[in-house]
């Protein structure tokens, strides 16, 4: 991992005292939208959906780490609007894939430093639907005990929303992927001759058909999510998640002439899936969801 000095203000905001009686959850992702929803918005693409298919917003790869305060015998829950529940990991027992809510039992959490947890505490499918997992788990996030000796220090799903196409859930839009009412900036991306580059810019400068646009650089991304996430994050969970997805964008395979980063609102988050940790120690709970829109984009004359 390449180490960045980010601005003071930014840089890790979680020191917990041992008498704070609050467990802070971090949660970050990606929310991608489906092809039916993309290229059904571009004029002369061919392409047939089948009647049953409807568009939707995919969340792609949501970690849950906590901090804070220790905790005991809690459940912690994510529950959907609405649509399924596509990827779980560690996988409850009682795990049923229809349901719209998804519970796990931690017997414990707790602050033990970087202790590297040995593999054979490590639940099973360690890299299930192909993400680099172990990554994730090289900070100091509470390692979770979710009992039968399964330890990790994180929680992991993916889920799949469907939404009316006429009417998707903002900030998104049917014809151009990101409104252009939507006040925070936006990272571009093009593939040009094989070269990523890249541009920062307001939601209505997208459709400019010549934006001046540079090479890409990390430090310019890390920098531009740091601002974003405004101390909702730690810098070690930011570079975690561009770890992630960092080539995928790189790759150039995204359809469309460009693809759009930028940071969801959190009341949007929240109206797709909400999680909640309870406790029978009743705990402060300090809940922090960051998440990216990741849009490809046709530019329509």
């Amino acid at each position: 991992m390449i180490p960045l000095m980010f601005a003071a203000a930014l840089v890790d905001t979680i020191i917990a005292p041992d008498d704070w009686n609050s467990v802070i959850i971090h949660e970050w992702g990606v929310i991608t939208i489906s092809e039916e929803m993309f290229i059904e918005s571009v004029p002369d693409q061919e392409y047939s959906s089948h009647p049953w298919n409807s568009p939707s917003l995919d969340d792609k790869a949501p970690v849950v780490y906590f901090y804070g305060h220790d905790f005991h015998d809690a459940q912690f829950t994510v529950e959907l609007s609405s649509g399924h529940f596509t990827e779980v990991f560690p996988c409850p027992d009682d795990f049923n894939p229809d349901d719209f809510t998804i519970t796990w039992s931690i017997l414990s959490g707790c602050n033990m430093g970087e202790y590297e947890l040995p593999p054979s505490v490590l639940p099973e499918n360690r890299t299930c639907s192909g993400w680099a997992m172990d990554e994730w788990r090289n900070g100091a996030a509470h390692v979770l005990d979710f009992g039968n000796g399964i330890m990790d220090r994180f929680i992991f799903y993916e889920c799949s929303i469907p939404f009316d196409v006429d009417n998707p859930p903002y900030p998104f839009t049917r014809r151009r992927g990101l409104d252009s009412s939507f006040e925070g900036q936006v990272l571009v991306f093009s593939n040009e001759n094989n070269q990523i580059k890249i541009t920062l810019c307001g939601a209505d400068e997208i459709a400019n058909s010549s934006p001046e646009m540079v090479p890409y650089s990390r430090k310019t991304v890390m920098e531009t999510l740091c601002e974003w996430s405004n101390g909702d994050m730690k810098s070690d969970e930011l570079n975690d998640l561009w770890n992630t997805w960092e080539d995928y964008v790189l790759s150039g395979e995204w359809h469309g002439d460009r693809l759009l980063v930028f940071r969801i609102p959190v009341s949007t988050i929240d109206r797709m899936t909400t999680i909640r940790l309870e406790s029978p120690q009743d705990p402060d709970i300090v809940i922090s969801r960051f998440y990216l829109g990741m849009v490809p984009f046709s530019w329509i004359q």
